[in-house]
């Protein structure tokens, strides 16, 4: 792996004992609960509607309500987030959430309720890049990964309870009981809104990593911030011109994309494969995916835990290979338990994927347009994983599940060496030459390490 500056700066000898900023505090617990009730919900009315229709109709309607408002919605939520507070989307957000969830508990038409799910997803499209723009404002260079590891977590452990608690609490006590506690559970945006500091909502402005004095990363991997610093405009356009702006940063959404690609694919053809060619029971279907999610979270911690100085594109590039190595094993799996430990071992180079890139997401563009960057980038994922639910549902009917899983493989580990992480090169604006007054010292610059 690539390291940064040969010594270790005190602040980042320090980072693993300072206490996180109070925005990630109170945001990542608001996030690990309002993820656990919409895994919850969502689990509740896929069995819901799998136990009314026969066919498939309704369930790819869930889906694509989920996704496509945020798609629609990028350029208003990107100049959202960049130009209002968080306090100012959260509480009436919430309200919102709330509202449309107890009106969902007490329908029965199929049509009103995947109709009020979109409203969900367009009121979160508003939320979430809001949320991820706080954090990454009050979070300093040295604790950039901490942060964003600690709101992977929150996230993550409400994706891996949820699932379970919906089918169980779905037995139970029914589908109105499961959506009025999704209803709940909304109440932790307004509440976290509340109890940000007067006057500082705790998005206190930072600079883009690749900026002089605090980095994580070199030019070379982070990029530049937007235009020298000059404030840009807001939407879908800018973000995605940030974005591509920043070279290390291109690759890594590009990993991510295909990775996206790749999961949602394989999780069409994923029963089959476990209950058809394994012969393992739903019980068991449910354990591997236990061991998958457990995976995330320890991989975010990990990551998270990485002193400063480690390149996450680096961090980005070798998971991505260690990803691509494992879906391609699976096609060879035989038995449930190297299965399992496969899948335990997936989630967590995919935890670890996702710390590094939202690290870079927060750290490489210029602060005046982080909200239009992670609405873009939010927006894109739902995209590819609206088109890759599609692909998996076209490719099960003809391509036996093991196989799938050896061609998403071959196909991700193609990406990662197309994209030779390896051979980074600096940006153009770089000078060959580091000028006596930069950082008070003289001398030529180094070539950019291979790792």
């Amino acid at each position: 792996m690539e390291r940064g500056k040969v010594g270790v700066s005190h602040g980042e000898a320090v980072s693993g004992r300072r206490s996180l900023p109070w925005a990630v505090q109170v945001l990542a617990p608001a996030v690990g609960l309002s993820n656990f009730g919409d895994s919850l919900a969502v689990t509740a009315l896929l069995l819901d509607f799998h136990d009314r229709y026969a066919d498939g109709t309704a369930t790819a309607a869930v889906f694509l309500a989920l996704s496509v408002p945020s798609v629609i919605l990028v350029g208003f939520a990107g100049r959202v987030a960049d130009r209002l507070p968080v306090r100012r989307v959260l509480i009436p957000a919430g309200v919102a959430l709330m509202s449309i969830c107890t009106a969902m508990a007490y329908l029965t038409s199929a049509v009103l309720i995947v109709v009020l799910l979109a409203a969900l997803a367009g009121i979160m499209a508003f939320a979430t890049p809001v949320m991820m723009k706080a954090v990454a404002d009050a979070s300093p260079a040295d604790l950039l990964s901490r942060s964003q590891a600690r709101m992977a977590m929150m996230a993550n452990l409400g994706f891996l309870i949820g699932p379970a608690a919906g089918g169980v609490l779905m037995e139970a006590a029914g589908l109105r009981t499961v959506l009025l506690v999704d209803a709940a559970s909304f109440a932790a945006l307004p509440l976290a809104a509340l109890l940000l500091r007067a006057g500082r909502d705790g998005t206190e402005g930072t600079r883009p990593i690749g900026s002089h004095g605090s980095s994580s990363c070199d030019s070379s991997s982070c990029g530049s911030s937007v235009s020298g610093g000059a404030r840009a405009g807001s939407g879908l356009l800018p973000g995605l011109r940030a974005m591509a702006a920043a070279p290390g940063l291109l690759r890594v959404v590009g990993f991510g994309v295909v990775l996206t690609v790749a999961l949602q694919v394989v999780n069409v053809v994923e029963v089959f494969f476990v209950r058809d060619d394994l012969g393992a029971g739903a019980g068991m279907f449910g354990v591997l995916m236990v061991g998958w999610s457990s995976g995330q979270v320890s991989g975010a911690w990990t990551a998270g835990r990485l002193p400063a100085r480690w390149n996450p594109a680096s961090v980005a590039s070798v998971a991505t290979f260690v990803m691509a190595v494992v879906m391609t094993s699976v096609a060879a799996v035989g038995d449930v338990r190297t299965l399992f430990a496969l899948l335990v071992l997936n989630g967590f180079a995919y935890g670890a994927f996702g710390v590094a890139r939202q690290t870079l997401l927060a750290g490489s563009v210029d602060t005046a347009v982080r909200g239009s960057v992670f609405a873009a980038h939010v927006a894109l994922l739902n995209v590819a994983s609206t088109a890759a639910l599609l692909a998996g549902g076209v490719m099960s009917a003809f391509v036996a599940p093991r196989a799938v899983f050896g061609l998403v493989g071959a196909a991700m580990l193609l990406s990662v060496l197309v994209s030779r992480p390896w051979r980074r090169s600096a940006p153009l604006h770089r000078p060959p030459y580091r000028r006596p007054d930069d950082h008070g010292r003289g001398g030529r610059l180094g070539r950019p390490r291979r790792w």
